[in-house]
């Protein structure tokens, strides 16, 4: 029983984060590769923002297309009129704009039972006891984006995706996780779509 029980909290502890997409190419821009990104959470906290935008970054570096945090390029203090705007973008050849918003989401969480510890110390004739019982939860989570890219060239939606992350367990419900396997389930469609090599 205690076996059963070790095992059921290490599931529960260490699942793992999955996320589901569906990925739409606009017809014009099927086999357009991008070499030049820039890359935007707008809805999202500043941590999970630069999460996700450090992982997406990082990945797309790594397959040789430059990548810029939106703020790094376009500081949030300033506004910026639409000519004035597209004039920067190409004056820095900026070939996509890829947007992350963030959806709607869910977290729910399940007490699964107490863990309970206890001491005991004997002075004498006089016993003195202490217990401490903790409440082992397990966190469901849910969250679905909607991840668009601009192409700055036809300053049309190159492709749209829907994508969805879940996760049951303890650590992996955190924002690190969820930003984590959003990003290489981006990395991998716009690698399956030739979008980047």
């Amino acid at each position: 029983m205690i076996r059963l029980l070790l095992i059921l909290s290490c599931f529960f502890i260490a699942s793992c984060a999955s996320t589901n997409m569906k990925t739409y190419v606009d017809p014009e821009h099927i086999g357009k590769q991008y070499s030049k990104i820039i890359v935007d959470v707008p809805n999202a906290n500043f941590e999970f923002k630069g999460l996700v935008i450090g992982k997406v970054c990082s990945g797309l570096q790594s397959k040789g297309v430059e990548c810029i945090a939106k703020d790094d390029f376009l500081p949030p203090t300033r506004e910026y009129s639409d000519e004035a705007l597209f004039e920067l973008l190409a004056k820095n050849n900026i070939e996509g704009w890829l947007i992350i918003s963030i959806g709607s989401g869910s977290t729910n969480s399940q007490c699964m039972g107490n863990q309970t510890f206890g001491s005991a110390t004997a002075y004498g004739n006089t016993m003195y006891g202490n217990t401490n019982s903790v409440a082992i939860y397990s966190i469901n989570r849910h969250q679905s984006y909607s991840i668009t890219m601009y192409d700055m060239l036809t300053k049309q939606k190159s492709f749209v995706m829907e994508a969805s992350t879940s996760a049951q367990g303890m650590l992996n419900t955190t924002d690190a996780v969820f930003a984590g396997s959003l990003a290489e389930k981006i990395l991998h469609e716009m690698a399956v779509k030739k979008i980047i090599k």
